[in-house]
């Protein structure tokens, strides 16, 4: 802790000033323009001129004479008042020296940006103006006959821009003068913060321009109220707060902080003290008493000698004076507050110097700031370092180039500056020397780098300034520098020799301040030459504490006062602190009333160390938010607290710390830990970004938390990013540069445009914001270029597997699951369930399993229910079932013909149609058995169903293909060309089609994709379609059903083997990959009666289906099911649901379907789920809007009474998301909030309104291997939801949990028990052994349902691995393990257990590739409340995510993006 000398104890007011922030009740606020009051210097209005003017001379004066500063102990109005009113000479600054002081003299000027002079006022002027400013609102307000509450006077808010100036300083002295409280707002075209500020201070009077007065008055003023008072003279007592400055935090905080008019004379008192003390000062000093004396002997002569005046008209003084001209300070910063107003309008009144306010953009022209600087004789100069950066770009560039401007021949000397004070946190050193060097010494400033000093203000806190540079002395007693000495051995409290040197340069050690440790390397300009050093990093001390100031650097976490050479918070104390945070009485006593605590050397006899407070001061510290340190007691900052970035390493062990002796304890009991946490800073790092790499033009850098761990997040704009290589060259550059330098680890690294990353304004000129851009960031609204991220390299507490090789299916996890719940307390997942005996048909009761393929079934149908409907077609034309509900018709009939735009086709016409078909296939086609034909239809058609029994009786291998759709010709064309080919059929003279399919592929640019796809190849040839719908129509006469009197009686036997294909489908993957698979009669008949048994379809109840596919149930219900049932099937064009999705429902309402059956696509175009969507210029050529949602009511829009078994399809895991829409549309009497084993669900349930029963909604799990593996539809219970979690899901486990005790869970949805004729295992990929329950794994499936593999055709090489894959895939078996005992020599159930995969392992399964698990659950409602295994199924295997030994599913990481912000729109969209 250091100082000039001890502090003085505030004044009473700030110990008393809590009582000062309370909350006060609101009063209206009025507005006054600055115009309306009259500029007249005549006017009626008197300023009162009694003053108590105390005169440290040994003569008595009068009010002519001159008086030292220091003489004005009440408030700076009184020097203002004497400035304005005293027409001879004052004291100046110091009170050692006078200086000529006229009320016409200038006081300020303000200039605009392209140098010209906008409005200059002497002091008298301004002290008129103020004085008419207060009595008007003396007279035009009842203000003054307020009271004083809590030391502050009626707020007066001060709304002027910064070309007001003038106007502003006449307001704010004004103001004053009233004994009002003024509050400057300089956010004017921010008018929520505007009116914040006006609400939080209570503001009563608005003092405003005529122009912002017609812009704000109709939003944030009210009606002025009038009063009789007519004496304005006297002088009223001044309130002890003069202004309250409100300014915002780096975090974007408003606050207002109070500031006395003691404050305001003591920090002026003590600045002049410093800027007295610069030696060039006490020269000019000189200068002007020799001149003076020289002009007082030549003026005494020539009033004697001269003949042409024998009177002289002054007489001559009794002693000579010193003539030293006033001061002229140039600034640029922000005058209206902070260190601009303190150093510009305050300080200009105590000294009496003469203050130019320069525009922000002053410095954006070339040689402007010279010009002015030489005008008007400069002799301070204010400025921050993006300006003088800009000044030495410009005079760079003005001394390469050849030819120099008008302005640049002028001669401009600038040899009357005495000091530039830079306002800033971190010095640049560089940027000193530069200034120094190349513009301030070739215009004739001597030893220019003693004239360039900098100074650190406070913002947060009115602008106070806490160090700048100065030629005062400073006491003995600090530390010495001992370079290269390890700390232990460094000397303490040796003497300090003062130094005349204002500015001083250290090299620091890098990887010592990483540890908040200081270590000099090399001073003067031995360290300005070693800057460009690895591990060094060069520092500039401002200079020692101000005058009266108390300081001292306290660790910011623990409070506790920091050892030497130590990194720590700022804190300071000294007379002109202001009171505190207005309106925040608690953060007010924790930011300025703070105390630190003093650890002693000493232990107590128990060895625990007591801390104390250390409390020099009474009233605490002010906590200034600077981190920085001492030495040779000058002040270093590294930067705010909120640019310090933190970053966890790990640390390499004993002979690692021995290379760097400040990480290790004094004591040397040092404790080796796993991680150790470095400390940088963003000055430096950005310096790092900008100095040595080319191609940035501005830069920051943040830190963000992630994972509850700092990590570090760079932005740079530059004007090379927008070619994507350059990006990423640049963002490799920065990621190495920031390793090499630094050893810093960055998170992320941002690339932006120039100028368009967020900023704010300071001192007129903008500068990024790094709050800001991280808010953006993390939020995702940043507009970037590019962006590199990495989380393997910042992020060290990141979750690690138990087995990060082998992932969660190695033998390590395997071990530690094993671990955690061992083998013998858990059971092995398998399920199966037989087939009935026989499965008969509900009318003659047949054994349908007797059959051998649907086509002998069909035959078997055209006789035995010859007129029953069979198939009929729904088009678009629905109105017409509306209305024939509307007359009263029955349900229970079907349309007729010509409704719904087809005509039902029974199963005998049905049947002849089939005949037609297959009879012209046969002649014109020249088709051999076995050989495989291409369906080109749309999903869902008639003519579809009936060619594909038509080729089964030919004994034809059916390859059903979407037809292609006109608007994606290239898509589809290019897709069919490539399955031709691998199927073997690139040469085929026919594709088998409609009227439809032909018109497409006749399309020219059908026909050119085609050619583009065949290109140079010799053995394909255009394909041709075979429209069956020009099969030639016979007569009824003449029509042959279906059997002996066609001759199309059965398949042909070769057909009905078990290896032949009755089809070959075809599956596509999101990502457009091809996966063939055959099927044969045997397994069509097996998923029917599957499907029959297990959903309980009935005889005669019709079932609708709107297929759009060829592939899974929609073939099986369009296809298969009313034929092997003798049901009617109504088939709705997926094109029609498309466009109008009520359709499908309306179907099933009037036919009465029992069975319903819909994906989750289905369901979620139907009731329009995912909200919002994006706008439609964002929607791309493929995706298409959903239709809107059905309106949500108390009951189902339709009555859906009839249906008794509503599945929901899924291939993978159940969108619960969907399912609650579903059951809130359709189920709106039942409770659709999830619970743990269903424990919240109704048990009775009352239909009403068509609505259904929530056991009514069925999951059902199919997959390519097999379109129906498991379902709820048979169990009459409603759906079984867990929630389980996420961190032991990933290491493989199932944790049942709660949302209160695990926030982060997921809740899942089972997908049923599996299906009759059907074995599902639950089996480790990696081992093929069968988990064990709360396991996850692979789910296998072993049923004569499955699809066989098929392989196209390849070469021999690829042929080979293609079998040896489809081996592995489609006949997979189960291995068996050796059992391990119970820990006392028995094995137990494990024998019984071995005994069951033995058994299990005799079978071939199929691998579906999703991962699951069995979940035994009991009910009483289902199977007499015995536990039943359901199937959860979790996701594919292909698409999981394995981190680090960790297994993650899409779903659920998509989940947590979308949770994590609204912005994010559900599923994508």
């Amino acid at each position: 802790m250091e100082g000039h000398q001890p502090a003085e104890s505030r004044p009473p007011t700030k110990q008393n000033s809590p009582p000062l922030f309370s909350e006060r009740a609101h009063h209206a606020t009025s507005a006054m323009a600055v115009s309306d009051i009259p500029n007249n210097n005549n006017d009626n209005m008197n300023i009162n001129m009694n003053i108590n003017i105390k005169i440290t001379s040994d003569t008595d004066t009068d009010a002519n004479a001159a008086a030292p500063a220091q003489s004005f102990n009440s408030s700076i109005l009184e020097l203002l008042r004497f400035r304005g009113g005293v027409s001879n000479t004052i004291g100046n600054v110091g009170g050692n020296d006078h200086t000529v002081q006229s009320t016409d003299q200038n006081a300020f000027t303000v200039v605009d940006r392209l140098g010209q002079e906008i409005g200059s006022w002497t002091w008298e002027t301004l002290l008129d103006r103020a004085d008419k400013i207060r009595n008007a609102i003396l007279l035009k307000t009842d203000l003054s006959k307020r009271s004083l509450c809590d030391g502050a006077g009626p707020r007066v808010a001060l709304v002027f821009r910064k070309s007001e100036m003038l106007d502003f300083l006449a307001a704010f002295f004004g103001c004053q003068m009233a004994g009002m409280t003024a509050v400057p707002i300089t956010t004017i075209d921010q008018f929520e913060e505007m009116i914040f500020i006006l609400s939080h201070t209570n503001t009563e009077l608005v003092l405003t321009t005529e122009h912002n007065y017609k812009v704000l008055a109709s939003s944030l003023t009210r009606s002025a109220s009038s009063t009789t008072s007519s004496a304005a003279n006297d002088l009223l007592p001044l309130p002890e707060v003069a202004y309250i400055e409100y300014t915002k935090s780096p975090s974007g905080e408003l606050k207002g902080v109070a500031i006395s008019h003691h404050t305001i004379l003591a920090q002026c008192r003590i600045i002049s003290k410093s800027l007295e003390s610069n030696p060039r000062r006490q020269m000019r000093h000189n200068r002007c008493q020799t001149r003076a004396e020289s002009s007082a002997a030549s003026q005494d002569e020539g009033t004697i000698q001269s003949p042409s005046s024998p009177i002289p008209s002054e007489l001559p003084p009794s002693k000579p004076q010193q003539q030293v001209p006033a001061d002229v300070v140039l600034s640029w910063l922000e005058p209206r507050q902070q260190v601009g107003l303190i150093l510009g309008g305050l300080l200009g009144v105590y000294r009496g110097s003469h203050t130019v306010f320069l525009h922000g953009g002053v410095t954006e022209t070339v040689g402007l700031w010279e010009m002015c600087a030489h005008r008007y004789g400069a002799t301070l100069a204010l400025g921050e370092y993006q300006g003088v950066n800009k000044l030495i770009r410009d005079r760079s560039s003005l001394s390469s180039s050849s030819s120099t401007s008008s302005r640049e021949k002028v001669s401009i000397s600038l040899e009357k500056l005495e000091a530039f004070l830079i306002d800033t946190v971190v010095t640049q050193p560089q940027l000193d020397l530069d200034l120094a060097t190349e513009v301030l010494t070739p215009l004739g400033v001597a030893s220019a780098e003693q004239v360039v000093l900098s100074m650190a203000s406070l913002p947060e806190h009115g602008g106070m300034i806490l160090t700048m540079g100065d030629h005062l002395s400073f006491r003995s007693g600090t530390d010495k520098i001992s370079l290269g000495l390890p700390r232990s051995q460094q000397p303490h409290e040796q003497e300090h020799s003062i130094s005349s040197e204002t500015r001083c340069y250290y090299l620091l050690d890098r990887e010592a301040l990483k540890t908040n440790w200081i270590e000099v390397l090399a001073t003067g300009q031995n360290a300005i030459d070693r800057a460009l050093e690895m591990g060094a990093i060069l520092a500039s001390a401002f200079g020692y504490a101000l005058p009266q100031a108390t300081l001292a650097i306290v660790h910011p976490e623990t409070t506790a006062l920091c050892a030497p050479n130590t990194v720590g918070e700022i804190w300071i104390d000294s007379p002109f602190i202001p009171f505190g945070f207005w309106g925040l009485p608690k953060r007010t006593q924790s930011t300025f009333h703070a105390r630190p605590l003093n650890a002693p050397a000493v232990l107590s006899s128990a060895g625990t160390v007591m801390p104390e407070v250390y409390d020099p001061v009474p009233d605490g510290f002010l906590r200034t938010g600077l981190l920085g340190g001492l030495i040779e007691g000058r002040v270093v900052i590294f930067g705010r607290m909120q640019d310090r970035i933190q970053q966890d390493v790990p640390m390499l062990g004993i002979a690692a710390l021995e290379e760097r002796p400040h990480e290790v304890d004094m004591k040397d009991n040092f404790v080796p830990r796993a991680l150790v946490t470095e400390y940088h800073y963003a000055a430096d790092l950005i310096n790092t970004v900008l100095k040595r790499i080319v191609g940035f033009t501005s830069c920051t850098v943040f830190e963000c938390v992630i994972n509850k761990e700092h990590v570090p997040v760079i932005c740079a704009e530059s004007p090379r990013c927008h070619q994507r290589a350059d990006a990423i060259k640049l963002a490799e550059y920065v990621r190495q540069a920031m390793l090499d330098y630094h050893g810093l680890s960055p998170y992320c690294i941002a690339i932006a445009a120039p100028d368009s990353l967020p900023r704010t304004m300071r001192h007129g000129k903008p500068h990024i914001h790094p709050e800001v851009c991280r808010k953006l960031l993390e939020s995702g609204q940043m507009a970037l270029v590019y962006l590199w991220t990495s989380a393997k390299d910042s992020l060290l507490n990141l979750p690690v597997g138990d087995d990060v090789a082998g992932g969660i299916w190695g033998p390590d996890a395997l071990a530690a699951r094993e671990a955690i719940v061992p083998v013998h307390t858990r059971t092995i997942q398998y399920s199966s369930c037989d087939y009935p005996k026989e499965v008969t048909d509900e009318r003659t009761k047949t054994n349908l399993s007797q059959f051998q393929s649907l086509a002998d079934l069909l035959v078997w149908r055209t006789f035995v229910n010859p007129d029953d409907i069979a198939f009929q077609t729904l088009d678009s034309q629905q109105q017409q079932l509306q209305q024939q509900q509307q007359l009263g018709s029955s349900k229970d009939s079907f349309a007729g013909e010509g409704e719904g735009g087809a005509k039902p086709l029974t199963f005998r016409k049905f049947g002849a149609r089939v005949v037609r078909i297959a009879a012209y296939i046969e002649k014109r086609g020249g088709f051999r058995q076995g050989e495989k034909v291409v369906l080109l239809f749309r999903a869902g058609s008639i003519e579809f169903i009936a060619t594909l029994y038509a080729v089964w009786f030919l004994g034809l291998v059916p390859i059903p293909i979407p037809a292609p759709e006109p608007a994606r010709l290239n898509e589809d064309i290019t897709l069919l060309m490539g399955l031709l080919d691998e199927l073997g059929c690139s040469n085929a003279t026919y594709l088998i089609g409609n009227n439809f399919t032909e018109d497409v592929m006749r399309l020219k640019p059908a026909q050119a994709h085609i050619k583009a796809c065949i290109g140079a190849r010799q053995d394909v040839i255009m394909p041709t379609i075979l429209n069956i719908s020009k099969a030639p129509k016979i007569l009824k006469k003449n029509r042959r059903n279906l059997g002996r009197e066609s001759g199309f009686l059965t398949p042909p036997k070769s057909a009905l083997h078990n290896s032949a294909p009755a089809l070959v489908a075809v599956h596509y993957s999101t990502d457009r990959r091809r996966t063939l698979v055959k099927m044969t009669h045997v397994g069509l008949m097996a998923q029917a009666r599957t499907m029959k048994v297990q959903c309980q379809f009935q005889g005669g109840t019709p079932i609708v289906s709107c297929a759009r596919s060829f592939v899974g149930m929609d073939l099986l219900l369009a296809c298969a099911i009313g034929v092997y049932v003798g049901a009617p099937t109504i088939l709705i064009p997926f094109a029609d649901f498309e466009a109008k999705p009520q359709v499908y429902f309306e179907a099933v309402e009037h036919f009465n379907a029992r069975d319903v059956l819909m994906d989750c696509a289905m369901v979620e175009q139907s009731f329009g789920i995912h909200k919002p969507r994006p706008p439609a210029s964002l929607l791309s050529c493929h995706s298409y809007p959903s239709p809107p949602p059905l309106p949500s009511c108390s009951s189902s829009p339709f009555n859906l009474s009839s249906a008794q078994n509503f599945l929901v399809a899924s291939e993978s895991r159940p969108n619960l998301e969907t399912i609650k829409i579903l059951e809130n549309q359709l189920c709106p009497h039942s409770s659709t909030s999830p619970s743990f084993f269903s424990e919240s669900r109704i048990s009775s349930f009352v239909e009403i309104d068509g609505g259904l029963e929530r056991r009514r909604l069925n999951g059902m799990f199919g997959h390519l291997v097999n379109p129906l593996i498991s379902t709820r539809s048979s169990m009459d219970i409603e759906p079984v939801r867990l929630h389980i979690s996420l961190n032991a899901l990933r290491r493989g486990l199932i944790e049942i949990t709660t949302e209160l005790n695990d926030p982060t869970g997921i809740w899942i949805e089972d997908s049923g028990i599996p299906v009759c004729g059907t074995t599902v295992a639950i089996v480790n990929p990696e081992t093929s052994e069968i988990c064990l329950s709360d396991e996850i794994g692979e789910i296998w499936v072993s049923s004569d349902a499955n699809v066989q593999p098929y392989i196209g055709r390849t070469t021999d090489v690829a042929s080979d691995a293609m079998i040896d894959m489809t081996k592995s895939r489609f006949h997979a078996r189960i291995s068996s393990c050796a059992p391990d005992d119970n820990g006392d020599g028995t094995y137990g159930d494990l024998q019984q257990r071995l005994h069951q995969q033995m058994q299990l392992g005799s079978k071939s399964y199929v691998r579906t590739g999703e991962v699951g698990f069995l979940w035994n659950y009991a009910t009483p409602e289902f199977n007499d409340g015995q536990p039943t295994s359901l199937l959860f199924v979790l996701g594919a295997i292909g698409e999981t995510i394995e981190v680090q030994g960790l297994l993650h599913f899409p779903v659920d990481v998509e989940q947590t993006i979308e949770s994590a912000h609204p912005n994010f729109a559900p599923g994508g969209r």
